[in-house]
């Protein structure tokens, strides 16, 4: 459904985009000297002007929106992703989520994860591993 609300807002901003360029070329072509529009110079110069801005913004907005995708999936559970924590930021994972500790010095801040190393729940306060790089599959936030 979020998808479609993409394409749909982004085909409107095209549309406007479209609109505005063709005002423009209505109040900025002709002169005094030779006020008069052609329908031939409206399809020969304007149209096609317009149809490659229009493609232009389209293939960007469609770009943009295959690169949120592909994001999403990845953090949805598709690959691991590489995730470099400062000091004091805390990773959050939804159920599901897998971390893979690298480097650096982490904690256990609730009594959810699970030490696969020694097959028992963590300990709240827990030291995990002195790892601050982590790979992370699924879905999680940073604060």
């Amino acid at each position: 459904m979020k998808k479609k609300t993409l394409i749909t807002i982004a085909l409107v901003a095209a549309l406007a985009m479209v609109a505005a360029v063709t005002v423009y070329a209505v109040a900025n072509y002709g002169s005094r000297e030779d006020p008069l529009v052609t329908s031939s110079y409206l399809q020969d110069v304007v149209q096609p002007r317009m149809e490659d801005a229009y493609r232009s913004t389209l293939n960007g907005a469609i770009g943009e929106m295959e690169e949120q995708f592909a994001d999403q999936v990845a953090a949805a559970g598709g690959t691991y992703v590489l995730v470099t924590l400062d000091n004091g930021q805390t990773l959050t994972g939804r159920a599901g989520t897998e971390v893979l500790m690298r480097s650096g010095a982490a904690a256990v801040t609730q009594s959810a994860a699970v030490d696969l190393t020694s097959g028992s729940t963590a300990a709240v306060g827990a030291k995990l591993t002195a790892d601050t790089t982590v790979m992370v599959r699924g879905s999680y936030s940073i604060g």
